[in-house]
């Protein structure tokens, strides 16, 4: 379950596992995201990073329907600061092979441009605009840019869909096209 860090005795450990079954068995893939920002904000994990980052990252995979409350997860990460010392095994080389200047991709609906999750694999993002685990896009559209990797709040290699979260307020040569969904 959780991945332990030095800074996280045994007894946080299973607190920590006994929040994350709880999110898994309450919310949907829909609804989590919401569930898992009022722990997050709501129980002081801001003060204990290891815990914080632990529960996220073992969460954030299994959420979809981010658009909603990409600016609340903006400002939570934001506040938590970097995730890099936190991440696991398979999300640590993900984001080391980085390079500093990444070209990120993001497949959603045209007014949703500006969202939180990002791709540095186009063929993801493609997946993505078509509709993605039966999510309907209307107006799909293709946006790629440039962050650089130290404006990034955290990564997600799980799923394989070489995930990226960031403030889009901070990404460079945004450029945006209508994605035509094939038959």
């Amino acid at each position: 379950m959780v991945q332990q860090h030095d800074d996280m005795d045994a007894t946080c450990s299973q607190a920590v596992d006994c929040q994350v079954r709880h999110l898994f068995r309450r919310y949907s893939s829909t609804t989590r995201l919401t569930g898992l920002l009022d722990l997050l904000d709501g129980l002081g994990y801001l003060e204990e990073p290891a815990v914080f980052w632990s529960v996220f990252h073992q969460v954030w995979s299994s959420c979809d329907v981010t658009w909603e409350h990409g600016k609340r997860a903006i400002q939570l990460l934001e506040r938590a600061g970097h995730c890099g010392e936190f991440l696991g095994c398979e999300d640590k080389q993900f984001y080391s092979a980085l390079p500093e200047q990444v070209r990120v991709y993001r497949g959603c609906s045209r007014p949703r441009v500006k969202g939180i999750s990002w791709t540095t694999d186009i063929a993801v993002a493609e997946d993505f605009a078509r509709g993605h685990r039966g999510i309907q896009v209307p107006q799909p559209v293709l946006a790629k840019a440039l962050i650089y990797k130290g404006d990034i709040l955290a990564v997600s290699s799980h799923r394989g869909e070489a995930e990226v979260l960031l403030n889009a307020n901070r990404i460079a040569g945004l450029s945006v096209r209508p994605f035509a969904r094939r038959a």
